[in-house]
């Protein structure tokens, strides 16, 4: 705010105010983040609504705002993939500005700067290629259970109801069948090896989901605000002592959290 006042004598302008101010970086903790989010969508004559919001890259995956329209980008991101996603947070609904901020000192800054133009005119095709490990067994244990859900209740009409969890009798031998045949024909496609340990993940996940629906008389896929009936997923951070396969909601979520304490000793 001072520096804005200083170029406000300098061109004898009136300064713009900022009394609200929001931030989206790793000192907020995570449970604020969804407040935040839905604080900065605050629009005028509302007297909560965000002048600047500081944020660090984490603002580059699920801010879908289209309220912002300008963005100081402070330095070239590592990443060209980084980049489009970070800037492509303003101007979604409107016209935005992007301003890039390059820092002579740095020697990879001063290289985008001299190649400013054609970079930005062939952008796409500077996107870095990403190296994955399909079907390990820590995505298994985070997402194999999702992927089975998720293709069940796309090809699956009996399944694509919350409530169709628990009618999993009436279309077991297709969950056994024909999803078991397409998911294991991927796994052969991608990482043969991993073919024995998928079959292993993928039945003992169905013989679970088909045992907490004759268990239960109403099995949902997922908790319902306001419905004790049980669920046979939930969030990550789901403090409710629910016996169901942790799930993550977005690819914003990566883990649960945990607390960590250091101590030092003389």
């Amino acid at each position: 705010m001072a520096y804005l006042e200083l170029l406000g004598d300098r061109e004898d302008v009136a300064v713009r105010s900022v009394a609200n101010y929001s931030e989206l970086t790793s000192r907020v903790d995570a449970s604020e983040i969804p407040t935040r989010l839905k604080g900065i969508e605050k629009r005028l004559p509302d007297e909560d609504t965000v002048d600047v919001l500081l944020a660090t890259n984490m603002i580059a995956v699920g801010v879908d705002v289209d309220r912002l329209g300008l963005m100081a980008v402070m330095g070239q991101p590592q990443t060209t993939a980084e980049y489009i996603q970070a800037t492509s947070r303003v101007g979604r609904a409107h016209p935005g500005l992007v301003a890039v901020m390059l820092n002579s000192a740095r020697a990879r800054d001063r290289s985008h700067y001299e190649n400013f133009q054609h970079y930005h005119s062939a952008l796409y095709r500077e996107v870095e290629s990403t190296s994955v490990t399909p079907f390990s067994a820590r995505a298994r244990e985070r997402g194999l259970h999702a992927v089975i859900v998720a293709l069940a209740r796309i090809l699956i009409p009996e399944a694509r109801p919350n409530e169709g969890a628990g009618r999993v009798d009436s279309y077991e031998h297709i969950l056994r069948g024909r999803i078991r045949s397409l998911l294991l024909e991927r796994v052969q496609a991608v990482t043969p090896s991993e073919v024995t340990a998928v079959e292993q993940g993928f039945d003992e996940f169905v013989d679970r989901w088909c045992q907490e629906a004759d268990t239960h008389n109403v099995l949902l896929f997922e908790p319902k605000l306001g419905n004790r009936a049980p669920s046979l997923l939930k969030s990550y951070d789901d403090s409710e002592d629910r016996q169901a396969w942790p799930t993550l909601w977005s690819l914003r979520d990566v883990d649960a959290e945990s607390a960590l304490f250091m101590e030092g000793t003389r």
